[in-house]
C-alpha cells in the first residue's frame, strides 16, 4: 500500500515492474532481541500454564541463537521454577551463577527455587550470596529470613527481618513476617 500511494503520488500510478511486491506483501522484520524478551517475559509471568510453555519455547530459541545469553537462561530458569520443573530450573539457574558469580538476580532466583522446592538450607546459601552482592537491599535479607525461618531457625530469621526494615523494608511486611 505503501509503495502503491507513493507511485501514485509520484504520478507512476501503474509503473511499478510486474509482481513486484507491494509493502503489504513483504516478509515481516524479524522480532528484535529485546521485542522477543519481552514478550517471551509476558508470556512467562502470565500464570497460564499454556503461554509459560510458549515463554519456554522462546526463551529456547532465543538461546539456541545465543547460548551464553545469562539473561535468557535466568529467565528460562525462572520459568521453569514457577512451573515447578526444578531440576530443569536448577540447570538453567546453576549454570548462570558459574558464568556469572556476582549476578544478584541469578542468586535470587536460585534461592527461590530451592525454598520452593523444599531445600531451605540451599536456598540459605543462594540468599546469602546475594545478600552478600546487595548487602542494603532488604528484600535479600526478607527472603535469608524466610529460608531462615523454613530451616527452623527463628533466631537468624529475625535478625534478617529487622535488617530489612532497618534498610527500608515495609514495616508492615516486616511485622506480618516475624509473626508467622
Amino acid at each position: 500500500l505503501v509503495l502503491a500511494a507513493v507511485c501514485q503520488a509520484a504520478g507512476w500510478a501503474g509503473s511499478a515492474p510486474a509482481g513486484a511486491p507491494l509493502a503489504q506483501d513483504a516478509a515481516p522484520a524479524e522480532e528484535s532481541y529485546e521485542s522477543q524478551f519481552q514478550r517471551a517475559r509476558a508470556l512467562a509471568t502470565s500464570g497460564d500454564a499454556a503461554q509459560r510453555e510458549q515463554a519456554l519455547a522462546l526463551y529456547t530459541a532465543m538461546l539456541a541463537r545465543s547460548p551464553d545469553n545469562t539473561d535468557v537462561l535466568l529467565a528460562r530458569g525462572r520459568t521453569y521454577a514457577w512451573m515447578g520443573r526444578h531440576a530443569e530450573a536448577e540447570t538453567d539457574l546453576k549454570a548462570v551463577v558459574e558464568r556469572k558469580p556476582d549476578y544478584a538476580d541469578a542468586w535470587s532466583a536460585l534461592g527461590d527455587l530451592y525454598l520452593w522446592s523444599d531445600r531451605p538450607a540451599d536456598a540459605e546459601a543462594a540468599y546469602a550470596r546475594w545478600v552478600e552482592l546487595a548487602p542494603n537491599e532488604p528484600a535479600a535479607l526478607i527472603a535469608r529470613g524466610r529460608a531462615h525461618r523454613a530451616a527452623g531457625d527463628l533466631a537468624a530469621a529475625r535478625a534478617d527481618f529487622d535488617a530489612a526494615q532497618a534498610h527500608g523494608a515495609d514495616a508492615a511486611e516486616v511485622s506480618r513476617l516475624q509473626a508467622s
